[in-house]
């Protein structure tokens, strides 16, 4: 099976010496990625989608028995309290850098308003949430793949995927970068995503963002009910025109 099939020949050569392969093995085209970040501060997202989901929940009781009394006396205090836990593998390279990475946001401080975590095609919210527990462990006989499992405490959901400052909702370009000039290229065929688009220009598939900021208005428009996780990996049409800054 091709690793990245859909690019021309001389890309498919450049990220096999620069990138790590492992990125993908999924076609860009199916990712639906976790996305664990703080409004307006950090984000880590998955490279592959989770192999093990679990969601759990249980209500908390207050129990009270009495002398005497058949039954004991039941008041519920609240009626669910859920959790999530993620497991499975970060391969390849660059899995002991997302170790690192997803560490750093689990032991951050939480804000106010707490973590979100985004659960693309399982959940249609994000969760407002708090890391709970988390393992790290090599696999044995590999030398650069890891196992995870993160548990997180869900403590609310977003009112909406439009909620104002929330990285889930584009809402339009913030101008050019200062002291940058604005460049324009066509979407062609073989470069119909912006992890690709990212290549093309910048050499690099994992600055698509910087792209996706100069181009929200018109992306928005072009996907209004996409999550950002589910961004860089949107098949664009052919002729569309983006915007880069060098």
């Amino acid at each position: 099976m091709s690793r990245v099939s859909s690019f021309p020949p001389s890309i498919t050569d450049d990220i096999a010496a620069k990138a790590d392969t492992a990125r993908y093995v999924v076609p860009l085209s199916s990712f639906q990625r976790p996305r664990l970040y703080v409004v307006g501060g950090g984000e880590f997202e998955w490279p592959l989608g989770t192999e093990g989901m679990r969601l759990s929940g249980a209500a908390t009781l207050a129990e009270h028995k009495y002398i005497s009394d058949n039954a004991p006396s039941i008041q519920v205090t609240h009626r669910d309290a859920s959790t999530i836990e993620l497991s499975g593998v970060f391969p390849g390279r660059t899995g002991a850098e997302n170790v690192r990475a997803l560490k750093q946001m689990l032991v951050q401080v939480d804000p106010p308003d707490s973590k979100r975590l985004e659960l693309p095609g399982i959940l249609t919210q994000a969760q407002k949430v708090v890391a709970d527990s988390w393992e790290f462990s090599r696999i044995e006989e590999s030398k650069w793949d890891f196992q995870y499992t993160v548990t997180f405490r869900i403590i609310g959901v977003t009112t909406s995927k439009s909620t104002p400052g929330s990285p889930t909702a584009p809402t339009g370009p913030k101008g050019n970068p200062k002291g940058k000039t604005i460049h324009q290229m066509t979407v062609v065929q073989g470069i119909q995503t912006l992890r690709m688009a990212s290549f093309q220009v910048y050499g690099n598939p994992d600055r698509w963002k910087e792209i996706y900021e100069l181009n929200k208005l018109p992306l928005s428009k072009l996907f209004p009910n996409a999550l950002i996780s589910q961004m860089p990996t949107k098949v664009l049409p052919l002729g569309f025109k983006l915007k880069y800054a060098s």
